[in-house]
């Protein structure tokens, strides 16, 4: 029988003081298999997984071989949660070939595998497992999440359905038949059942991420009076991906005055969103009164753009680190002792009052001025190339995984674009493109790289660049909404359903940019032949500006 003090901090979830209590005792008694079991339960229910993965795994190396399945389970389910795909999937597998009836660990081996692309090996595995356990709820509904991965939502329909047969009250299958219906277009659906399970989670992770999703369905749907209430969602309050801020005045919060305020505003979320968001910061600027009573806090690519939208205003990098599992956030320079503030704000909070519908989005929000020394820069290196127009083009996310890859027009259906002769294509994709530039230049397809410019770090001139094309064209990211931001022509490949089109066919962040959408996420090359046909209407126009 382990000390009472432990056993009881674990029963009652104070998990800190578990961890504490267990490490004095395995520095007493190292060789404790349980308490350092224990050890590795405490760090994963305070979200310091790469901790408590060490610590399962020197669990592991302590003990005799073969190791025990349960314990190789715990690592398994970490390894997932650290995206170690591939590590999980081996160490499922070693469950289930030591106990072939673990139907949790089948559906780990599965997941895993759909994570990687291995639909096929997913799908045979949970065939097999289903004949043994047709009754078992959570196969039907890893099954599911397979086959919406391999974009066929109406079947997956129907795996989930049968999931939630068998057991009503399984809310993973609820929120994922939710997606499904999404996917489709089918919104009311989609949010009834996100609604029907949003409170029966008891993880604050899965709960934040329940609220998040119907969030942007509702959006999608046009429903802002829902969304943007659910939106706060984003914050993750209570999870290990929750961002904490240094201010010790208070937040400002829909309702509250702006009138004279001195308002410290921090970008939040992915570099696109802090520029998407950056479009509400004039109607705070309005309401203050004064821009000089605006701080501001970007990501540090951001800063000279940010800095010359808003001459007055102070603008400073934000700098985010994890330490002890807990993210802050905090802006070099920046001393609230020094510039006091009256209150702070996150970029996004301001939606619910600046865009309560899509009707209150401005006709002309352009924000973003790049240097004009080197827009003239590009402009003469552009002219001297040909005197065919110049399109710029990028086509992947730096990030890649199994969901983000679904929402980008794969490579070869660019072709349609890259054969044509009357256009010069510049590249503006960041990172490494080598694969796909050497691929096009096989074909004969010339694509050219803007020298000295890292398209990556140097956003403010690439904000000039794309300033002197005549057309921007990709997907939503980084890139295109700097230079929808800017006012330089762009037209955005959107995915369908995407929230940030608030139920438009126009985009109301950007309403200069044009956005193309596809039917659903097996028809980019349909969308792409539309970009073609819109190229070339652009290109014959007798007077293009």
């Amino acid at each position: 029988m382990k000390p009472d003090p432990l056993t009881d901090s674990i029963a009652a979830g104070d998990w800190a003081r578990a961890e504490a209590l267990a490490r004095v005792h395995l520095s007493l008694k190292p060789d404790d298999m349980e308490v350092r079991r224990y050890l590795a339960l405490a760090l994963e229910r305070q979200n310091r997984l790469p901790e408590a993965f060490d610590t399962y795994q020197d669990l592991l190396a302590r003990l005799s071989s073969p190791p025990p399945s349960d314990i190789v389970h715990d690592l398994a389910r970490l390894a997932f949660r650290l995206d170690q795909m591939d590590m999980a999937e081996k160490l499922y597998r070693f469950v289930v070939q030591a106990e072939p009836d673990n139907v949790a660990a089948i559906a780990g081996l599965a997941a895993s595998q759909r994570q990687q692309m291995k639909y096929d090996a997913a799908i045979g595995g949970l065939k097999i497992a289903l004949g043994s356990h047709p009754e078992d709820s959570e196969l039907w509904n890893v099954l599911g999440t397979v086959v919406n991965a391999k974009n066929d939502p109406h079947t997956a329909l129907t795996f989930f359905d049968e999931a939630l047969r068998l057991d009503p009250d399984n809310h993973q299958a609820r929120f994922h038949r939710g997606i499904a219906h999404a996917e489709l277009g089918d919104f009311d659906s989609s949010l009834s059942d996100f609604f029907a399970c949003i409170d029966g989670f008891s993880d604050p992770s899965n709960i934040a991420s329940v609220r998040l999703t119907t969030a942007q369905i509702a959006l999608c749907a046009g429903k802002t009076d829902i969304a943007w209430p659910l939106y706060e969602a984003r914050h993750k309050t209570g999870t290990a991906m929750e961002v904490h801020y240094p201010f010790t005045a208070p937040r400002w919060h829909p309702g509250k005055s702006l009138t004279e305020k001195r308002l410290f505003v921090s970008a939040e979320q992915g570099l696109g969103d802090e520029i998407l968001f950056g479009t509400l910061l004039p109607d705070v600027i309005r309401d203050l009164g004064d821009e000089s009573l605006l701080r501001l806090g970007v990501e540090p690519r951001l800063v000279s753009l940010f800095a010359r939208a808003f001459p007055k205003a102070k603008v400073y990098a934000h700098r985010t680190r994890r330490e002890d599992g807990r993210i802050s956030r905090h802006f070099d320079g920046f001393d609230e002792a020094q510039t006091p503030v009256d209150q702070w704000a996150l970029m996004a909070d301001f939606c619910a009052t600046y865009r309560s519908t899509p009707a209150d989005f401005p006709a002309h929000n352009a924000y973003l001025k790049p240097d004009p020394a080197r827009i003239e820069h590009w402009r003469a290196w552009l002219n001297r190339l040909d005197n065919r127009p110049k399109v710029g083009i990028l086509w992947k996310s730096l990030k890649t995984d199994i969901i983000r890859e679904r929402y980008y027009s794969p490579f070869d259906d660019w072709e349609i674009l890259l054969k044509r002769d009357d256009i010069t294509v510049i590249s503006l994709q960041y990172g490494d493109a080598r694969a796909e530039l050497d691929a096009a230049a096989a074909c004969g397809f010339k694509i050219i790289t803007p020298p000295g410019i890292d398209l990556k770090d140097d956003l403010d001139d690439l904000c000039a660049l794309t300033c002197a094309l005549d057309l921007t064209l990709g997907p939503a990211n980084a890139t295109t909404n700097i230079a929808a931001a800017a006012g330089a022509r762009t037209w955005i490949i959107t995915s369908p359903n995407n929230w940030v089109q608030m139920g438009q066919v126009h985009h109301p962040w950007y309403p200069a940019a044009t956005a193309f959408m596809p039917h659903d996420l097996t028809s980019w090359d349909e969308v792409m032949a539309r970009v073609d046909q819109a190229l070339s209407k652009l290109i014959n126009a007798p007077y293009r500006d």
